[in-house]
This record gives C-alpha cells, sequence and structure tokens, in this order.
C-alpha cells in the first residue's frame, strides 16, 4: 500500500497540481459504454469483427478476466491513425488487462502495475456539504474523506457552512499512461465546533489516526467472507447470468463454500433478516454515515440474528448458501452510501486500532511534516 512505501518522511514522489479535474484532460482514455461489448468495443475502434471475434481463441482462465472489466475502467489503445494493435485496461487493485494484436488473433493478459506514486493537495469551502461543494474532486477521495471523519465528528457537532478542509492524496501514474487518484493520506478539517487532524500511518493499511494516536470505530472489514473468487463483479450494465439480460449489478458475488460462515462488515443495525425476492436469505444492516450493507443468497442465518439487533464489526450473521436466484454457493455483497450502490471492490475501508506510543511519537512527526507539505501548496 501507498503508506507502507511512502511518510512524509519519505518523500521520493512529485508535487503536482492542486486541481482534480487535471486528472480529467483528454488523454486519449476511454471507457466501455453502458451495454457494450468488448468486441462491439473494439470494432468501434477499428478493429474488424474476424480478427475482434478472436479473443474467444484465448483459454478460458483469460477470457474470464474480461468479465471484471465495467464502464468505470479506463481503457487506452493504440494510436487510431494507424492500424490497431492493443489496448490496455486498468482494472482495480493496479491489475491490467491487455488485448493485443498477434498476427491474426487478440491475445489477452493480465499482470500486476507498479505504478509511480506523486502527491497533490485538495481543499473544500463547505456551504453545503462535502460531496456538494468537493465537485471538483474524484468521488474515490470525497468517500475517503467522508468515511475518515465519521468516525471523529462529535455528536451534535455536524459540518457547517464556513469550515473547511485541506487534504492530501495520491495520484498514481502508470507505464501504460493511465492517471488516476489513489489514497487520502492526510485531511485538516477546521470547523466552528471541532478542529481535526487525521492521518494514515505506515503498516497499518488503510486506518486514519488523530492527534492522540486514535482510529476511527466507525470503519469497514474488507470482505464478509474467505471466498475463492469473484464470480461476478460490480457493474453498471451485466448480463445476467440467469435471465441472460443486461442488468446493473450493484454489489460484488464472492463465490464460498457452502456454509461458510459470513461476517458483518462493520458494526450497526439489521435493518432486514429474511427471504428477500430474488436475493434468497438476506440481512441488510444499516451503519453509521448514511452507509448500508446487504448480504444475500445465505444457506441460513445466524441463531438468534433479528431485525432491531446491533451487531459488531466482524461478528456472525449467516452461511454461505444459493437461495434466491443463484446459479451456485456465493455471497452477494453490496455497500451503499445515502442508497446509492458503491463498488465494494473499489471502496476505500478502514477499521479500528489505536497507535502504540513508539508509533504516536512518528504519527506526530509525520503530521507535522504533512502541515509542512500543506502550507508549500497554500505558497
Amino acid at each position: 500500500m501507498f503508506l507502507d512505501e511512502v511518510s512524509a518522511d519519505n518523500q521520493d514522489f512529485l508535487i503536482t497540481s492542486q486541481r482534480d479535474d487535471a486528472a480529467n484532460k483528454d488523454t486519449g482514455t476511454l471507457f466501455l459504454q453502458k451495454k457494450q461489448t468488448i468486441i462491439s468495443f473494439l470494432e468501434a475502434h477499428g478493429v474488424t469483427h474476424k480478427l475482434a471475434k478472436t479473443i474467444w481463441k484465448n483459454p478460458k482462465l483469460q477470457q474470464r478476466n474480461l468479465s471484471s472489466v465495467s464502464t468505470e475502467d479506463p481503457i487506452i489503445c493504440s494510436d487510431p491513425s494507424e492500424s490497431w494493435k492493443y489496448c490496455h485496461i486498468l482494472i482495480p487493485n493496479d491489475q491490467v488487462i491487455t488485448l493485443a494484436k498477434s498476427g491474426d488473433e487478440v491475445v489477452i493478459s493480465k499482470k500486476a502495475a507498479d505504478p509511480q506514486k506523486s502527491l497533490d493537495f485538495g481543499r473544500i469551502n463547505i456551504k453545503n456539504s462535502i460531496y456538494q461543494d468537493g465537485g471538483l474532486f474524484n468521488n474515490s477521495l470525497l468517500n475517503q474523506i467522508n468515511l475518515a471523519l465519521n468516525g471523529f465528528v462529535k455528536s451534535g457537532y455536524a459540518i457547517q457552512p464556513g469550515d473547511h478542509l485541506e487534504f492530501l492524496y495520491e495520484r498514481k501514474h502508470y507505464d501504460e499512461g493511465f492517471e488516476t487518484v489513489g489514497y487520502v493520506v492526510d485531511v485538516n478539517y477546521v470547523g466552528k465546533r471541532q478542529s481535526i487532524h487525521l492521518s494514515r500511518f505506515p503498516g497499518h493499511g488503510n486506518y486514519f489516526f488523530d492527534e492522540g494516536g486514535r482510529s476511527s470505530t466507525k470503519g469497514f472489514l474488507k470482505f464478509p467472507v474467505k471466498f475463492s473468487y469473484v464470480s461476478s463483479p460490480f457493474s453498471k450494465g451485466r448480463k445476467h447470468p440467469v435471465y441472460g439480460i443486461v442488468k446493473p449489478h450493484h454489489g460484488v458475488d464472492l463465490a464460498a463454500k457452502m456454509n461458510t460462515k459470513i461476517h458483518a462488515t462493520a458494526a450497526g443495525k439489521v435493518t432486514y433478516c429474511g427471504k428477500k425476492g430474488g436475493y434468497g436469505n438476506a440481512v441488510v444492516i444499516k451503519h453509521k454515515g448514511h452507509y448500508m450493507t446487504l448480504y444475500a443468497h445465505m444457506n441460513k442465518f445466524a441463531k438468534n440474528l433479528k431485525v432491531g439487533e446491533y451487531v459488531k464489526a466482524g461478528q456472525l450473521i449467516g452461511f454461505v448458501g444459493s437461495t434466491g436466484i443463484s446459479t451456485g454457493p456465493h455471497v452477494h455483497y453490496e455497500i451503499r452510501l445515502n442508497n446509492i450502490p458503491i463498488d465494494p471492490m473499489r471502496s476505500q475501508v478502514v477499521h479500528s486500532s489505536q497507535l502504540k506510543p513508539s508509533e504516536l511519537k512518528l504519527h506526530l512527526q509525520n503530521q507535522a511534516n504533512w502541515d509542512m507539505m500543506r502550507m508549500s501548496f497554500n505558497g
């Protein structure tokens, strides 16, 4: 992870511009359109139908890589003024799928990318909310900031007009030409009622810590189950495995053995526990910060689990099954923020911890360095 490699004292990165919209400039980045297939995408960019359909000559394992591609994954192709040579597709977790011409066929390959990282700065002056006033910035950054602050804003101290926040975040630059945003590493919120300085700490993954070395207790575990593979990714338009029609898939399907334990990914209140149409046996949990999670197709529920119960992060809530409309044992897992679906594979999640005294000393030094860096951006 970024902070396992870079801290405020290890600044082997670039200082870049102050506006996230700079990342949206025209760099030749493309995206799949809604209901568009890989083959039709290739044809729209100069590949003949005869050549495009040779992707199905690739081994099944390579073909399966394409099932994870969504309309949110950026694509960069070879020079359109010349005959087509390749397309690179950036998928979550710094993976790059490449479709390349080899003789009379299109060959599929996949590799782990190693992007160069740089640091950038953002500021949001609050008039309405972080989301409304932070429109210049990528939603991923706003989600991270929102989730971080959730655990620290005191009850009754809601963010007010006139408050502001400054933050530092990473940009990622790939050899294939992609440029994306990564983790927020430092947030400094200044409000009328409360001020908060939060930073990540090396070796602690996605945790945010305040000046006292405390982390949020409102975070999420990464996955609800130990799974074998992702059988169906989050998508705004996938072909339904049962109905055969293209429709949104607002969660991620995690294939696992029958009766594998399913755990709540965050603390919250159970708002639904029972049969839920095509979801089969499902549990819905409401979390603080307007988050909600759904766990579907369960074989059975945890003993005594019921609506109205408060559960802890990691608490057993059920067992893997294939109830409802399902083609095999798996968990359909959804995260929603203000009832808007979020891709669980892309969401930036945190969980709770407390820094040791030796770590706290380094953490405060880091925060002082982040302060200096933010001041350099402010000029």
